[in-house]
């Protein structure tokens, strides 16, 4: 991940073949940018849509450990964004009730920052539970069976970083919000490469 721009790879391993979704995120968006199918035996592909990207297995089989462990992919974690998520916002928080209290009369009609609520964990091994649970569609219709875990584990992703990047433009542009809490970033800090 560099200052604007981060790649995340959603994937498994099933029927000896690699699933892979990827996302590329800047701190503006977060784009669903690419979904293959490939055999395993085609690793020069796999490697190459893998490596240098941030990943997140959805499956915890043999074969998913095993690709992970062969090409030293970086997985993330969900718990280590949310808390830092759920940290930066208690901060601009602080900054903001602080900044009020500074001069109560003048900003009484201040508005507070609106963040969202994290979660403490989620589990992207089950991504349309997860969906469902957050009143999103589970899958779509037509995706190719192969890559409907992949999808749906990657939709989810999605969610999250796009909830990341309100919650980055929010702080950002407040006035009272000072320090590192001001620079935004396209995803949390614990998930570099």
């Amino acid at each position: 991940m560099n200052a604007s721009y981060s790649s995340l790879a959603i994937y498994e391993v099933q029927s000896n073949q690699a699933v892979i979704s990827t996302l590329s995120v800047t701190n503006e968006e977060c784009v669903l940018s690419g979904g293959w199918v490939i055999p395993i035996t085609n690793s020069e592909d796999i490697k190459n849509i893998l490596t240098d990207k941030l990943t997140i297995p959805v499956n915890k089989n043999t074969e998913t450990k095993k690709l992970e462990k062969d090409l030293g992919l970086k997985s993330v974690s969900f718990a280590d964004f949310f808390l830092e998520a759920t940290r930066e916002s208690k901060i601009a928080v602080e900054q903001y009730e602080a900044f009020k209290a500074e001069n109560p009369g003048k900003r009484k009609k201040l508005v507070a920052p609106d963040f969202y609520l994290w979660p403490e964990e989620i589990d992207v091994l089950h991504p349309k539970a997860e969906l469902k649970r957050l009143n999103l569609r589970e899958s779509i219709s037509g995706t190719d069976p192969a890559m409907e875990q992949v999808l749906s584990a990657a939709r989810l992703v999605k969610f999250f970083v796009d909830k990341w990047l309100s919650d980055e433009s929010e702080r950002s542009n407040r006035k009272f919000v000072q320090g590192e809490a001001k620079q935004a970033t396209p995803l949390p800090a614990s998930w570099k490469l």
